[in-house]
């Protein structure tokens, strides 16, 4: 009587693996991901919204990477009828008990050239399997900085923005090398996201540094509609509807931008790139005492010194330290201000062998935290305790880098360190942080040939006009009509096809007109 039960098990099992299997083989949805473009939905809970972006997921999965040193796995995805790339992004699932044996690449259609190198090597041991991960330039970690199993969206090794502009038609190939001996893993599944043209992008940097600008309000003045920039200073709108529009640039402590005059037309796309100019200074100063010894259990600790002459207001401050110590895990380490406030920089949790602090910035707004990082450190860090517990502080008189060892059996040294401080910009800048009038500036350059940038500040949110009439008192361009916050802004004129000559901007508001005299010289 038992043998009928067990053939009933046997078929029961049975069909649940091709149930398994046939789940397997169909195309698996995406996780929800934010890449600046889009949120694909991928779960009930989750409403799926409009995308402008394509998705093309391998239809191999669980694919051997045979072992190293030189076992190889390649996994392929067909594209057709796509536009140029604009941009693209990468998904992979890898089960491998150690990451960092593997060298992982894209190789994009009919091009052996354009190998992109996502991950090769990643500089930790026993490191397992990458889950859902993204390759993205336009992630604010890079994939270095990850931690397994690296669900989420990292920057690869190589841009993925060098594919721009290809045609993305073709065989795409993912190629995993196991470069190392005694481990095997698979490729699980693996996806290609090429995000098309929108109407409207662009990227906003700092003027001075030319480095990106996150969190900028970028603000559609015509249509109400806003974004802000991402880490890498993009942004863009989606769905806007062909016209003329007025953007807005904002950023705390940073100027107003206006760009007047952005023609959106049906089936195009514009990129508006620009620059804000800080409204806040900064300075660097550091030790230049000798290196200071750090003596075996020194719980009351050593210091070294730096004074500081200039009596500033801090808005920030940023620590950089270079220290030798076999165990850094053994130590406190504290910036004191010339207010005596003292603000642990280092005071790690655990006990563990990691070795110095080299070029190691603690930053309040760094995006790991030191407990995070590995020896030697090297980079930005969060400390352990907050810097902006010095903000306020003056920055006259003397700071001190503390050094206490609280285990036996070590010792090292501080080598140096240097204070990087943020403070506000000085009152005779002629760009006001804070405007309390109604102002036109000189543009700039003035003569010009080619373009101008235009300046002027407001005390209060208003509406305004900027309009521009040559010699003759015609009018030949409006180059703003709209409402602006109160602010300093910045207007850019493109002379165009208009003629050499003198010219004038006039600047009107509700009960006030100013007006700057211009030269174009071609």
């Amino acid at each position: 009587m038992k043998l009928p039960v067990l053939k009933l098990a046997v078929v029961v099992a049975t069909l649940a693996l091709i149930y398994l299997a046939l789940a397997a083989a169909s195309p698996k949805p995406l996780d929800g991901k934010h890449c600046g473009r889009t949120v694909i939905g991928s779960t009930a809970e989750r409403t799926p919204v409009h995308t402008l972006d394509g998705v093309h997921e391998s239809g191999e999965i669980h694919l051997p990477i045979p072992d190293g040193p030189g076992g190889v796995a390649t996994s392929s995805i067909q594209i057709s009828g796509e536009t140029e790339v604009t941009d693209l992004n990468v998904r992979v699932t890898i089960t491998h008990p150690w990451v960092r044996d593997l060298h992982i690449t894209l190789i994009a259609p009919n091009d052996s050239a354009s190998e992109i190198l996502l991950l090769r090597r990643f500089p930790g041991d026993s490191v397992e399997n990458l889950t859902d991960c993204w390759f993205d330039d336009e992630a604010d970690l890079g994939i270095y900085e990850g931690a397994p199993p690296f669900t989420g969206s990292f920057r690869p090794l190589q841009r993925l923005d060098s594919l721009d502009g290809i045609d993305p038609n073709g065989t795409w190939t993912l190629r995993v090398e196991d470069e190392f001996a005694d481990d095997t893993g698979f490729i699980e599944h693996w996806a290609i996201e090429i995000n098309r043209a929108v109407p409207l992008s662009g990227r906003v940097v700092n003027r001075v540094t030319r480095s990106p600008l996150s969190l900028v309000k970028v603000k559609l003045i015509d249509s109400e509609d806003s974004t802000t920039t991402s880490s890498q200073g993009r942004y863009e709108f989606a769905d806007i509807a062909p016209g003329l529009y007025t953007l807005q640039f904002t950023k705390a402590t940073y100027d107003t931008v206006l760009v007047s005059g952005v023609e959106i037309v049906e089936g195009g796309f514009t990129v508006i790139d620009t620059s804000l100019v800080s409204l806040i200074n900064s300075v660097d100063y550091a030790s230049d005492d000798p290196p200071v010894t750090i003596p075996d259990t020194t719980s009351s600790g050593v210091t070294m010194s730096l004074f500081v002459n200039d009596d500033f207001s801090v808005s920030d401050v940023d620590v950089t330290i270079n220290l030798e110590h076999p165990r850094v895990y053994d130590l406190i380490v504290q910036i004191i201000d010339p207010e005596a406030t003292a603000v642990d920089l280092v005071n790690f949790p655990q006990v563990r062998t990691d070795a110095n602090l080299t070029e190691t910035t603690l930053d309040d707004e760094a995006e790991l935290s030191i407990n995070d990082g590995t020896g030697p450190f090297t980079g930005r860090f969060r400390p352990h305790g907050t810097l902006s517990a010095i903000d306020g502080h003056t920055t006259r008189g003397e700071w001190q880098l503390l050094a206490a060892d609280f285990f036996l059996n070590t010792e090292g040294r501080i080598v140096s360190f240097a204070l990087h401080i943020t403070v506000p910009m000085s009152a005779d800048d002629p760009r006001p942080a804070r405007p309390d009038d109604f102002e036109l500036l000189t543009n700039y350059p003035n003569p010009f040939n080619s373009s101008t940038e235009f300046r002027f500040s407001l005390d209060a949110p208003q509406y305004v006009t900027l309009t521009l009439f040559d010699i003759t008192g015609r009018q030949v361009s409006v180059l703003l009509n709209a409402r602006a916050d109160a602010g300093v802004h910045h207007v850019y004129l493109a002379a165009g096809n208009l003629p050499s000559g003198i010219y004038f901007a006039r600047l009107q508001s509700p009960g006030q007109t100013l007006t700057r005299k211009i030269a174009l010289v071609k």
